[in-house]
């Protein structure tokens, strides 16, 4: 069966994030007394819900106080809020590998652990005017963040699809991990937070380089 659905994920997959996240993340661990972590340090752990990217950037000995998960979350919540985001950008060739699949008749859809919010703005920044169905974290009551399927089934509830003809496209291993829980098949990117062990796991179908190549791996 052929898609008519394809899934992405945000940060590392459309939208080159990294940066402006972990000086936001730095930011929160110094204002909460904590030292700053290394962007390799941060960029290990995205992908994932926001109390477990601090709980892994955190120093050892309090990651697992909820006391300090709490200060650095809310703290990070604030800046990553009043930043300018100056270095945020879409990976090349992403807006017009989107507008390629919508004239071929594909629904595009955003899934990500960013609040619903956060997430609603970015899109809006980046890809005005493109019809994409969007769900972030507290996305008209989703309670669970991936790897729960629960967004992802949102999303094919919206376009009226199957599993069967849905594609998740991500870059990390929660977004495999997701794919898998949704019933769904997963390509990953090689231009975001991926590591060889994960281009390794035989749930992927295709690691892609470009956006040529996941434009036609889209296509399957």
């Amino acid at each position: 069966m052929s898609r008519r659905l394809v899934i992405f994920d945000a940060d590392g997959t459309l939208v080159d994030t990294v940066e402006d996240v972990a000086e936001c993340f730095n930011q929160a661990l110094v204002a909460a007394g904590y030292p700053s972590s290394t962007l390799e340090g941060v960029s290990a752990q995205l992908g994932k819900p926001l109390e477990e990217i601090v709980r892994g950037i955190l120093p050892p000995d309090v990651a697992r106080e909820d006391a300090a998960v709490t200060a650095v979350s809310q703290a990070y919540r604030k800046t990553y809020a009043s930043s300018p985001k100056s270095r945020t950008r879409p990976y090349p060739g992403v807006s017009k590998a989107l507008r390629q699949l919508l004239d071929s008749g594909m629904q595009i859809a955003v899934n990500s652990n960013k609040p619903h919010d956060n997430l609603v703005r970015l899109m809006d920044r980046f890809f005005r005017g493109l019809p994409l169905l969007v769900s972030g974290y507290g996305n008209v009551g989703i309670k669970s963040a991936k790897p729960d399927p629960e967004g992802a089934r949102w999303l094919m509830t919206k376009a009226k699809v199957t599993p069967a003809e849905t594609l998740y496209v991500g870059d990390t291993r929660i977004d495999v991990d997701t794919a898998s829980n949704a019933g769904v098949g997963c390509v990953v990117v090689a231009w975001g937070q991926g590591t060889d062990e994960l281009y390794r796991d035989p749930r992927i179908e295709r690691v892609v380089m470009d956006t040529d190549e996941l434009i036609a791996a889209c296509g399957r």
